[in-house]
């Protein structure tokens, strides 16, 4: 998603497809945390997996958002920092997330 708004010769179709990329993983991470959640007979494990998932899609608005403005915005300016910064706590989320579902 980063690489997409840094691109001078990015069109607004390609930039639009990442978003929609983006938006569709998404659901099938949510997708697949709520067949986990539906096999699982912890409370605990169940509220975890909640939080994660929870947790890594405001990360995916956050960086989607401020997908948007990078991309309207200079190439290296203050709005492109503020999307490597959002697209770092995506990732780490997304670890979280992982490691939650391994431990299931």
């Amino acid at each position: 998603m980063v690489r997409v708004t840094t691109m001078h010769s990015s069109s607004k179709e390609k930039w639009q497809g990442s978003v929609l990329d983006t938006v569709d993983c998404a659901d099938k991470v949510s997708e697949y945390a709520e067949i986990l959640l539906r096999k699982s007979n912890s409370l605990y494990q169940a509220q975890l997996m909640t939080s994660k998932v929870d947790q890594m899609l405001r990360a995916l608005i956050d960086t989607v958002n401020d997908m948007q403005k990078a991309y309207d915005g200079e190439q290296y300016g203050q709005e492109a920092k503020q999307l490597v910064r959002s697209s770092t706590t995506l990732a780490a989320t997304l670890n979280q997330l992982i490691q939650a579902v391994q431990t299931l």
